[in-house]
């Protein structure tokens, strides 16, 4: 069984309780939907991708985690992050390893001791 195969038959189990779950696949992803709102996405790699409330980014964002990270090593993040849930407990405990793309620090050197002569150009008719 593959890594995603595993996650989503955890996720279904832990969603055995609603009415309505329907897996659709898009983009390597098997994404869940619940009462055909997009809920979770597994990842081919076991990765986890998770909808949230819009109304919650604020305070889902204040929490220790990913944001905090990126803020505290001051990354310029590219992208979306690849979030790998390592250790998943009914209703107790979430664990995940997230990797970020990163924008690299690149130093220029000096250009000024540098000259460049261009040929005159003549129009011809």
């Amino acid at each position: 069984m593959s890594e995603q195969d595993d996650l989503v038959e955890r996720l279904r189990e832990l969603l055995a309780a609603e009415a309505t779950v329907r897996e659709v696949r898009m983009l390597g992803t098997r994404a869940l939907m619940v009462r055909e709102k997009l809920l979770v996405g597994a990842l081919r790699n076991g990765g986890l991708l998770v909808r949230v409330d819009p109304g919650r980014h604020e305070e889902l964002a204040a929490r220790p985690g990913a944001a905090q990270a990126v803020e505290e090593h001051d990354l310029k993040v590219i992208g979306q992050p690849e979030v790998d849930v390592t250790k998943l407990e009914d209703g107790d405990v979430v664990e995940f390893t997230a990797e970020v793309d990163v924008r690299p620090e690149i130093e220029l050197p000096d250009f000024s001791d540098i000259s460049v002569e261009v040929d005159a150009l003549k129009a011809d008719d």
